[in-house]
């Protein structure tokens, strides 16, 4: 009878713990370190900022500053958002040649242009952490490693620190096809769809993106040495550029090209191709077709002109003026067929 009840007690137990149980969470490892799971309680308020703020912004910078909203409201347990003021305890993101940081004379000229200074200062008379670079890259880098920082436990108002990549390309080398296999992979399908390019753009794009950034990767090779000659067709270039406009603004470029904001960027870009390819035909005209400069420049001045005739079909607005201007500088490039402009 005892042991009956027993039982019937510890039944009830289990239901009752049952019933208030949350549903597990499963760790799948996607998230890499980028959790940011609620520090223990008596880590958080050292975790805790007020208000995150950018002076300047740039789609690198927002990135930046998103990652510190997502960082530092999951490690702290609560909210925190973007401000155009800065108020204290807040952390600022701003390059050092913006006005306000120029004026403290930060020892920022040991920093190459991916290197970032982390530091409390004063701004506006209010104690502040800033995260400061030569360049948008490196404060992106450094928000990364200030969430380092908090994550391993450490204050964020005593964070004081700086550093510089040493290795100037620092790349993911992908070994995928156009048909979704990859070469020695083994751990599934391509992460690129090229069929759904440039249309649309996975989710996982921006993933990688971020994720690659987190650990300071600032290169792709989307394919691999036997990659089909497919991937320097206007309609492959394209496909190419929509991934690289996803992943620059995490400073990982597959050609490492600064990605243009604008159509005068765009344009400006589209004038580089075009130099580039007037310079492999300067150096094929001073040799022959059978020397090896000859068949670097050959085999150069193929890929130029594809990549020429891709970056003026998939930006219209400056289609015209690409046309123009890329004939003032080599007007021996011949003249892009006539249906591209009209989208054909």
């Amino acid at each position: 009878m005892i042991g009956a009840i027993g039982r019937f007690a510890g039944a009830l137990t289990i239901l009752a713990c049952a019933a208030y149980a949350r549903p597990a969470q499963a760790e799948d490892g996607y998230d890499l370190w980028l959790r940011y799971r609620p520090l223990p309680q008596l880590q958080r308020k050292a975790a805790t900022v007020s208000a995150i703020t950018v002076l300047r912004e740039s789609p690198t910078l927002r990135v930046a500053a998103e990652e510190l909203e997502r960082g530092f409201s999951g490690l702290s347990g609560h909210e925190v958002g973007r401000q155009d003021t800065i108020p204290a305890d807040s952390v600022v993101l701003a390059t050092a040649r913006t006005p306000e940081v120029a004026a403290l004379a930060l020892p920022v000229a040991a920093l190459n242009e991916e290197g970032y200074l982390v530091r409390p200062v004063t701004l506006g008379g209010r104690r502040v952490t800033l995260v400061t670079g030569k360049t948008d890259r490196g404060v992106l880098y450094g928000a990364f490693a200030l969430l380092r920082w908090a994550q391993t436990g450490h204050a964020v108002r005593a964070a004081t620190f700086s550093s510089s990549p040493a290795t100037k390309l620092r790349l993911l080398d992908h070994w995928d096809n156009l048909d979704g296999t990859v070469e020695r992979g083994y751990a599934g399908q391509s992460l690129w769809d090229w069929w759904t390019l440039p249309d649309f753009r996975e989710p996982r794009y921006t993933d990688y993106a971020r994720a690659n950034a987190s650990i300071g990767i600032n290169g792709t090779v989307l394919n691999n040495v036997n990659a089909k000659a497919d991937s320097l067709t206007p309609a492959y270039i394209a496909k190419a550029a929509a991934l690289a406009d996803t992943l620059a603004a995490f400073a990982v470029d597959r050609d490492r090209r600064e990605q243009p904001a604008n159509a005068i960027g765009r344009l400006n870009s589209t004038l580089r191709i075009a130099n580039d390819l007037a310079e492999a035909k300067k150096r094929l005209s001073h040799s022959t077709t059978n020397d090896v400069d000859g068949v670097l420049a050959t085999s150069q001045i193929k890929v130029y002109e594809a990549m020429l005739e891709g970056a003026i079909r998939a930006d219209a607005e400056t289609t015209l003026s690409s046309q123009a201007a890329v004939q003032i500088i080599d007007p021996a490039v011949p003249p892009i067929r006539r249906s591209l402009w009209s989208g054909n």
